[in-house]
């Protein structure tokens, strides 16, 4: 299982967010975000064998990130989707991942 503690980057005028998540290339979902949320957890299982022992990817796509320019916030141009706060990796022992 993964767990993931998020704050994604929306506001009134770019009201909400869907966020792709994968490991290792494999989809484990799509998430989707409104404006009001605050840090959301995403519990997503991992299948049998997708974690390798070494090195693992994890890869967020976020449609549709924007800056705090073109919010009209800071002149700070740079893309923003989320906050990261927490990740997790675990192995649940009654092989289904709960929260």
């Amino acid at each position: 299982c993964i767990r993931i503690e998020l704050k994604p980057y929306i506001s009134e005028s770019h009201p909400s967010m869907d966020i792709n998540l994968y490991l290792n290339e494999r989809s484990l979902g799509k998430f989707s975000y409104q404006f009001g949320e605050e840090y959301q957890s995403i519990l997503a299982p991992v299948e049998a064998g997708l974690l390798k022992d070494g090195e693992n990817s994890i890869q967020f796509d976020i449609d549709s990130p924007i800056s705090p320019l073109e919010l009209g916030r800071a002149n700070d141009r740079r893309r923003l989707g989320i906050g990261l706060r927490s990740l997790l990796v675990f192995q649940d022992q009654a092989g289904k991942c709960s929260s």
